[in-house]
């Protein structure tokens, strides 16, 4: 329902999802479930999206560390991809620092868990979003860093020479970095390195 437009509807299916696992007599009603928490929990992050997409950024928030709670100890991919959501609820808050923190932990933890330099999708993504919050801040030494990090992650995924989209946006945002650090010649390699790879997806 979300990826089709329709918020609402889903916030509506969301939130029926989440009250069932929670309802005596449905299948994870049961405390021994073991997987009931982790359900219960993902039914609650897709209510966060939903709030999230109709503009409800502090009751996403509030979801999400709902969602938090519920997971047990060992659930560390969902732990993580879970707080960088919260992040990204954050930094729409307009509470940079905060969120900055937030990627910085949960960098770590999916480094720790699939390997620090493992070509993994998740710690690319959490690279690119720790990148953008040091662009909002003017921190453009360590966005710089990031983004970097960050298309050596994606190349290492997609295959270097392979056109993606992933790959135009990183190496659009290393044109930005480079120009607000005012080294224009760098910001224009990327640039046009970025614009070929578009012709490349998009019109050849």
């Amino acid at each position: 329902r979300v990826i089709m437009g329709n918020a609402k509807t889903a916030l509506s299916i969301a939130k029926e999802a989440s009250e069932s696992c929670r309802k005596k007599g449905s299948m994870f009603s049961s405390s021994k479930s073991i997987v009931k928490p982790l359900i219960e929990a993902s039914a609650i992050v897709c209510v966060a999206s939903c709030k999230e997409l109709l503009g409800d950024i502090k009751g996403a928030e509030k979801e999400l560390r709902r969602a938090l709670k519920l997971l047990p100890s060992d659930a560390r991919v969902d732990r993580a991809r879970y707080r960088q959501n919260l992040a990204n609820v954050i930094k729409k808050k307009g509470n940079l620092k905060e969120a900055k923190k937030l990627y910085m932990d949960v960098l770590e933890e999916f480094q720790s868990i699939f390997g620090k330099d493992a070509p993994n999708m998740y710690i690319a993504a959490t690279l690119v979003n720790l990148g953008i919050c040091h662009i909002q801040l003017a921190e453009y030494h360590d966005a710089q860093k990031h983004m970097h990090q960050a298309l050596e992650a994606f190349q290492n995924l997609h295959g270097k020479d392979t056109p993606h989209p992933h790959i135009v946006s990183v190496l659009t945002s290393l044109g930005n970095i480079y120009e607000a650090r005012q080294k224009l010649a760098r910001a224009r390699q990327y640039r046009e390195q970025s614009l070929a790879m578009t012709l490349d997806l998009y019109v050849s």
